[in-house]
């Protein structure tokens, strides 16, 4: 089943029709799908988006690999876990942030620093001034480079759709229910 989106790329707003995860048939990424590298490799799909941005000429319309650039990487500011915080589990509030430790240029993030969002939950994660919180978002994995952004991606992969191999339908459908403006066609 296809859900028709609105997409907005530079001052155009269109109209994109969702059916699936979409796989990039030749170039370097070639095999990987884009829901894939979201977790893998979101810098590349940023890079290529932003490429393709500044190529569209005004009154053209965006291919397919465009469109669901611009649709996923917006979704992914949308996405929403089903852990619950661990700091305050009897109130079953989902998790919105985690904190990444920084320490002799290393740094560590994982299930034990994660939270709700609530103050008091916060708090629990300021344990030093080398904390970082971050929202749960795809944009948050820009404040890692290279192995620690694909480590970054990992551990929101297992926090969003578990520690299973990641399977790019079920990476789409999270994608696609985060998005709100979604139509079924």
């Amino acid at each position: 089943m296809a859900s028709l989106v609105e997409v907005r790329i530079n001052d155009g707003l269109y109209r994109y029709e969702v059916d699936g995860p979409y796989n990039f048939k030749s170039g370097p990424k070639e095999g990987s799908s884009v829901e894939a590298l979201m977790f893998s490799d979101i810098s590349y799909l940023r890079k290529l988006k932003h490429i393709r941005d500044s190529k569209l000429a005004r009154g053209s319309q965006p291919d397919k690999l465009h469109l669901h650039l611009a649709w996923i990487l917006n979704a992914g500011e949308f996405v929403q876990s089903s852990e619950i915080c661990p700091h305050c589990s009897d109130e079953r509030r989902m998790v919105k942030f985690f904190s990444v430790r920084v320490s002799g240029g290393s740094s560590a993030f994982g299930f034990p620093y994660i939270c709700c969002g609530r103050e008091a939950c916060m708090y629990k994660l300021l344990t030093d001034e080398k904390v970082h919180i971050l929202p749960l978002k795809f944009s948050s994995l820009s404040h890692f480079r290279n192995t620690k952004q694909k480590e970054a991606g990992a551990f929101l992969k297992s926090l969003l759709l578990g520690s299973d191999k990641l399977d790019p339908k079920k990476a789409f459908q999270m994608f696609l229910s985060s998005t709100s403006n979604a139509v079924q066609l």
